[in-house]
C-alpha cells in the first residue's frame, strides 16, 4: 500500500501517472485539493461562501478563478457573508508572480 492508495482521482484520470511522477520528483509548484462535506453546513463552522446555499460552490469557483482567471460556476468570485473576497485572490497573485 502506498500513500496514494487512499485517494480517489476524478476527471482526466489518464494524467494521474504524470501527476504522481510530478509529486515524486519534488518539483511541483502547486497542487490544489478541493473538497466539500456536509460538515461545512454546520452554522458557524465556516465563512466560505456568502450564504449557506453558496458554500458548496465556493471550492469549484476558487479553482476556476485560479485556472481561468474568472469563475464559471458562479457569476463572481466567492465572498464571505460579510463581503470579504476569497483568499484565492492572494493565491492567484502568488502563482502569477512565481
Amino acid at each position: 500500500m502506498t500513500y496514494l492508495d487512499d485517494f480517489e482521482f476524478l476527471g482526466n484520470t489518464n494524467k494521474v501517472p504524470d501527476f504522481i511522477d510530478g509529486l515524486k520528483s519534488g518539483h511541483s509548484l502547486f497542487s490544489l485539493v478541493l473538497s466539500y462535506t456536509e460538515t461545512c453546513e454546520i452554522p458557524g463552522i465556516t465563512i466560505a461562501g456568502a450564504d449557506k446555499d453558496s458554500i458548496k460552490f465556493t471550492p469549484p469557483a476558487d479553482a476556476e478563478y485560479l485556472y481561468y482567471g474568472y469563475c464559471k460556476t458562479i457569476d463572481k468570485i466567492p465572498m464571505t457573508p460579510d463581503g470579504k473576497p476569497t483568499p484565492a485572490l492572494l493565491t492567484k497573485m502568488a502563482l502569477d508572480s512565481a
